[in-house]
């Protein structure tokens, strides 16, 4: 019984792996909450949930992160945001007219939802991109599109696991509200370092060559 309750039991250390998720998830809705910090949210998230994987302080690593990539973050969430806002506002219009009978052409909804989910891949890959390397706001929306060009499959599930949530508030409000305390305490943070386990070779692969340049 001793040894379960000892500090670097196997249980203690799954316990304090859990508890600290839910902090980081909490810590990033409250991040969230003036809407033009997401992306700085985000970031800090990525970067606490990969030191919490790696052994480290993740709760340094999130706000260092949110500190150091506030200004660049924040400018590329509020570039990316209106075209995110467009495709969203139509795919949920279309769908709506839809559900009430309306005829709608069925080819705008494909589009709008091919468009969003691409969308989300691009904007997820961008912040989970400037968690791990820095770069200017240019290079950052660049390399944010050419990772989730060169990634194509992986960049769809990490956008679709992100956002997971506002997808089914917006076309299952009753699920959703079933699920709010799980989302409240965990989803995102499970989602980031899912994210994070996704991209830990592509991005190991990139930092190689990124070495290896600056020693030639």
């Amino acid at each position: 019984m001793k040894n379960i309750l000892s500090y670097d039991s196997k249980l203690i250390i799954m316990l304090e792996g859990v508890a600290n998720t839910m902090l980081l998830n909490i810590l990033f809705l409250l991040c969230c909450v003036p809407v033009f910090t997401v992306g700085a949210a985000f970031t800090a998230l990525f970067s606490g949930c990969r030191a919490l994987m790696n052994d480290e302080a993740c709760f340094r690593a999130f706000f260092r992160g949110f500190q150091s990539g506030f200004k660049r973050a924040t400018l590329a969430w509020l570039i990316l945001l209106p075209v995110l806002a467009v495709l969203v506002l139509t795919a949920h219009s279309v769908w709506l007219y839809m559900r009430a009978g309306m005829q709608m052409g069925v080819f705008t909804l494909v589009v709008a939802i091919i468009g969003l989910v691409i969308a989300l891949g691009v904007v997820m890959m961008t912040f989970l991109f400037y968690s791990r390397f820095e770069c200017s706001l240019g290079q950052l929306l660049k390399n944010g599109l050419y990772i989730t060009l060169a990634y194509f499959v992986r960049a769809i599930i990490i956008g679709l696991m992100n956002w997971a949530p506002v997808l089914m508030f917006l076309l299952t409000p009753y699920t959703f509200m079933n699920l709010t305390i799980v989302f409240l305490v965990l989803w995102f943070a499970v989602a980031a370092s899912l994210s994070v386990w996704l991209m830990k070779k592509p991005f190991a692969a990139l930092e190689q060559a990124a070495f290896g340049a600056q020693e030639e």
